[in-house]
């Protein structure tokens, strides 16, 4: 049996082998954005505009439970054991007993994916699409402290290289914020545009992030205490669509950017000027650097992996499991392993020696838009649309 929702806030349950519309279940007043079978396929839940998620018996189409939201539904799911039922909107996840319709935790904020290891590896960042962004003790799981980034959607989250600088994007503009004394120290305001990644170069003196179709970059302030000034903005222009992603070599003297036209451009720096264009397969969903800096990733929307040679510009490997777009890839600090992050919420590592699949990691049940090592290797932290921020011992997903 599958279940489909719609516009016309109608469920309607088919039979796979013939087509035919078995059921339509109708109580929802507006749009259906999510359906969910329970495990034993006894109870579908569904999540819709309306603010409700509604369980209904699958044999009889009776309505079960209805829970009342205070936004929209867009995701609802059952829990390995059917006892349980998440559902998430734009500024949280609720959790209910299914037997009883009782609501029985609420996890606040919702996470827009994008997270961020602290130089030294003890904190994460991870952003929130309410304009919040979060500081993790990494080993206690404790929330250091929270930031309020002043209504922008949060996109992309990163740390200064020198462990001093927090930087946070998304539509309408991009905070920074002083880590020792937590002040803000630059707001970037953009009127309803969107800045999809954002990136410090390795010695932290420049900051760059993609608008539009145009690169933009801003230099520290002579005088530290001013922090960045938005007077300093270098625009770089060639792309003809979208960036979606971009990236400094580690000697900071190449910047890499990746976007909706197929292409990644390779900026040099000092001249500003783009000094090789490649030329992808597939659109562009995030680029990266290997840790010496001769080898750029660029993974793309169907599901790809593409590896080149910086130097010259040719392609050096292809791979993938072509099931879900690859939303972030990242390099481990030995350079021996890359990670992705996929559209399906599955990690893979992948051994650049034989561009083979050494372990996959699943936990994720949405979009996974961030990874990132740790510096010591030990620790992946992935972040997803599904909401919560998970650690993987890199050690145990590598002897399985």
């Amino acid at each position: 049996m599958l279940a489909s929702s719609a516009y016309d806030s109608t469920i309607k349950l088919w039979d796979t082998e013939n087509g035919e519309n078995l059921a339509t279940l109708i109580g929802h007043k507006l749009r259906v954005f999510s359906v969910a079978f329970s495990p034993n396929g006894e109870i579908l839940a569904s999540g819709s505009n309306d603010n409700t998620v509604k369980l209904w018996r699958v044999l009889t189409g009776q309505n079960l439970h209805t829970f009342k939201h205070r936004e929209r539904i867009f995701s609802v799911a059952f829990s390995p054991d059917g006892a349980t039922l998440a559902s998430g909107s734009w500024n949280g996840i609720k959790l209910w007993d299914v037997e009883t319709g009782k609501g029985i935790g609420v996890f606040e904020g919702s996470i827009s994916g994008s997270i961020a290891f602290s130089p030294n590896g003890t904190t994460l960042a991870s952003g929130l699409r309410d304009g919040r962004v979060k500081l993790w003790d990494v080993e206690t799981g404790e929330n250091l402290y929270v930031y309020n980034s002043r209504g922008i959607d949060i996109e992309s989250v990163v740390f200064s290289s020198d462990g001093t600088i927090l930087a946070a994007g998304g539509w309408r503009g991009i905070n920074l914020w002083k880590i020792n004394t937590r002040e803000n120290i630059a707001t970037f305001e953009m009127h309803n545009e969107k800045v999809n990644t954002l990136v410090f170069s390795p010695d932290s003196q420049l900051l760059a992030w993609g608008i539009g179709n145009q690169v933009r970059l801003c230099k520290r302030e002579s005088k530290p205490s001013l922090g960045f000034v938005d007077q300093n903005i270098t625009t770089l222009s060639g792309h003809t669509d979208e960036i979606i992603s971009v990236a400094f070599s580690p000697n900071g003297k190449i910047l890499a950017s990746g976007a909706k036209d197929r292409t990644v451009k390779l900026w040099d720096i000092v001249t500003q000027r783009d000094i090789r264009t490649l030329k992808c397969i597939n659109r562009i969903t995030t680029v990266s650097f290997s840790p010496d800096g001769e080898i750029l990733a660029s993974g793309m929307a169907s599901g790809i992996i593409e590896l080149w040679n910086v130097v010259t510009g040719q392609n050096i490997a292809t791979f993938g499991k072509h099931h879900g777009a690859v939303f972030s890839v990242a390099f481990s600090p030995d350079g021996k392993t890359l990670a992705s992050g996929e559209g399906h919420g599955e990690i893979n590592l992948w051994d650049l020696a034989t561009k083979q699949n050494i372990a996959t990691l699943a936990g994720h049940t949405d979009v996974v838009f961030s990874v990132a090592f740790s510096p010591n290797e030990e620790i992946l932290a992935s972040g997803s649309q599904d909401g919560p921020v998970l650690l993987w011992n890199l050690k145990q997903a590598a002897n399985p």
